[in-house]
């Protein structure tokens, strides 16, 4: 993951978990991608709202970030000013962006991308 970002983003921790099964046949899946996605197609049936559901509130991340930015990019701002000094050098792109389009005064509106 170094090559995406040299800080987590969305640290999360589970607790250990114990199933059934043989430990080479977990590790052949964690080591190779492929055969977990042509075994999730076994699954797909079953998983298919579940994958649905993350992928709808990952993708509304954006369109409720773009909307705070458009209502009160102030807000915006100082939220991302009480973040972690390398997070704050991420976003610096971003926050060049909020500022720009504050500047600019857009009128308020419904937008589509």
């Amino acid at each position: 993951m170094r090559g995406v970002t040299d800080h987590y983003t969305l640290r999360r921790e589970y607790p250990a978990e114990k199933f059934n099964a043989r430990v080479e046949v977990f590790e052949y899946l964690l080591d190779h991608m492929e055969a977990r996605s042509a075994l999730a197609q076994l699954f797909s049936v079953f998983l298919r709202g579940t994958v649905d559901s993350h992928f709808m509130h990952v993708i509304r991340n954006p369109v409720v970030l773009s909307e705070r930015a458009q209502a009160d990019p102030q807000k915006l701002l100082d939220q991302i000013g009480r973040m972690s000094d390398a997070d704050q050098q991420l976003l610096a792109p971003f926050v060049a962006l909020v500022r720009s389009n504050a500047a600019k005064r857009l009128p308020a509106g419904n937008h589509q991308h």
